[in-house]
C-alpha cells in the first residue's frame, strides 16, 4: 500500500495477478473449513488495517488537504483536460480495494454466500466511511470518484476469484481424468 504510488501498471498488475493465484490456490489445498476462514479473516482484518492506517492514521490534519468533488467521474474529465496524474491515482484507488473483493470472496462466510453484491456493498460503505473520515478531519480531499474507484477496484478483485477459482477447478478435473 505504501510503496504502491510508484510501481509500474505492468508490475502492479502481474504482482495482483500472482497474489490472486496464490491465493486461490491456498484456498483450494489447505483443509480444514475452520482454519482456513480464520487465515482469510485474519488477513482480511490486517488488510483493512493497512488501509485505514494509510488513508488516515498515517497523514498529517490539515485545512488545505481538505476538500470534497460529489462530482461523478469528474477525474475522467481532468483526465480528458491534460491531468495525466489523476489517471494513476484512479487507477491505484482501483488496485489498493482489489484485495478487498478478492478476499472477501475466498472467506465463505455464511452472510455472503451467493449474494456477491454484499462484497461490493461493504466496498461501498467502508470506502465511503474512509472519505468521510478524511474530509471531516482534514486528512485528505473527499471524492465520489474515489468510493467509484475503490468500489469497482473491490468487485474486479471478486470477479477474479470467481473466475481464478473455476478455472483451478477444471484445471484439476482435468488432471485427475
Amino acid at each position: 500500500i505504501f510503496f504502491m504510488y510508484n510501481w509500474d501498471y505492468g508490475v502492479l498488475l502481474a504482482f495482483l495477478l500472482v497474489l490472486s493465484v496464490l491465493f486461490v490456490v491456498f484456498q483450494k489445498l489447505i483443509p480444514g473449513k475452520t482454519v482456513k476462514r480464520s487465515i482469510v479473516f485474519a488477513s482480511f482484518l490486517i488488510y483493512v488495517g493497512l488501509i485505514i492506517y494509510s488513508t488516515l492514521i498515517d497523514r498529517e490534519s490539515s485545512p488545505e488537504n481538505s476538500g470534497y468533488c460529489v462530482i461523478p467521474f469528474a477525474s475522467f474529465f481532468q483526465f480528458l483536460n491534460g491531468n495525466t496524474d489523476i489517471m494513476q491515482q484512479s487507477i491505484m484507488n482501483v488496485a489498493l480495494f482489489y484485495p478487498f473483493g478478492l478476499l472477501l470472496s475466498g472467506a465463505d462466510v455464511k452472510f455472503i454466500g451467493k449474494r456477491k453484491w454484499i462484497i461490493a456493498a461493504l466496498a461501498f460503505a467502508f470506502s465511503f466511511c474512509v472519505e468521510i473520515l478524511q474530509f471531516i478531519f482534514h486528512l485528505g480531499y473527499a471524492e465520489i470518484d474515489d468510493v467509484i474507484h475503490n468500489t469497482s477496484g473491490a468487485i474486479i478483485g471478486m470477479l477474479a476469484f470467481t473466475a481464478l477459482e473455476k478455472l483451478f477447478d477444471k484445471i484439476c478435473a482435468k488432471l485427475l481424468n
